[in-house]
């Protein structure tokens, strides 16, 4: 798969948004990847974004990875030390910088592909910035963007309260935990079809809480799914390294793994 890398203004660090688009000919459609917080996307071998898009590329759905702005970027320099990794990087960021990198990043994809129709696809934190920008709560205009699709995965409006010191860490100890805004984006959506998925063994957020975050969807078209044995970030079963998370992710989005 051959990959093409370029880059916006970001708000924070380096002040970059990577984008890592993978070249599709004659591309149907066309699906952006926001990461979780305090993670990493791009091509590079063994990457889960990388693996999605290959998989999407393969449907013929153009990929398009994002990854925010921070003050480094050597995260395999860090493979010991995670916690200094998080704080190494993103130090005094912001989540609405963290948004803000994300709604640029989707500004820049609608302009750059108008004619492909659009999926924002989010992961944990990611997932809920790809909500508020769908529902036009990251522009401050309220106005929903024109979206084929939207894709959840783990994410929720509420930490298990044992999780509760993850709110130390930068970007998250200025994210709100709640439902209000998200509410507010769900109920404002313009949106063809969406999907929201949980891993049955993610001990980041309870089903109740993407429960709360799938109702809140205004969409005829949406499905809720646990995927049995898998974690917050859809890399493990059971506790074990698979492919089958994600697989059975992909089983469940005919609109992007299935040619038309």
């Amino acid at each position: 798969m051959r990959w093409r890398k370029n880059s916006i203004d970001g708000t924070f660090g380096d002040k970059t948004v990577l984008l890592t688009t993978g070249v599709v000919d004659r591309p149907r459609k066309a699906a952006l990847l926001f990461h979780g917080v305090h993670s990493s996307s791009g091509s590079d071998p063994g990457n889960k974004y990388a693996r999605i898009g290959t998989a999407l590329a393969e449907n013929g759905v153009m990929p398009i990875l994002c990854e925010t702005s921070r003050r480094v970027r050597n995260r395999h320099d860090y493979v010991d030390r995670p916690i200094e990794w998080i704080f190494d990087a993103f130090r005094g960021k912001t989540y609405l910088q963290e948004l803000e990198d994300c709604y640029r990043a989707y500004v820049a994809v609608k302009e750059l592909y108008r004619r492909l129709p659009l999926t924002l696809w989010g992961f944990s934190l990611g997932g809920l910035s790809a909500l508020l920008i769908a529902g036009g709560i990251a522009s401050g205009t309220g106005t929903a963007e024109n979206l084929e699709g939207l894709i959840l995965c783990g994410s929720g409006d509420k930490v298990f309260a044992e999780n509760k010191d993850i709110f130390k860490l930068p970007i998250l100890r200025t994210a709100q935990e709640g439902s209000e805004q998200l509410i507010a984006a769900g109920t404002n959506l313009h949106v063809a079809w969406a999907r929201v998925f949980r891993g049955s063994e993610d001990t980041t957020f309870p089903h109740d809480a993407c429960c709360r975050v799938y109702e809140s969807l205004a969409v005829s078209d949406k499905a809720y799914y646990e995927v049995p044995g898998s974690d917050h970030s859809f890399r493990l079963l059971h506790g074990a390294p698979s492919k089958v998370p994600l697989e059975e992710v992909f089983k469940r989005v005919p609109q992007l793994f299935a040619a038309e």
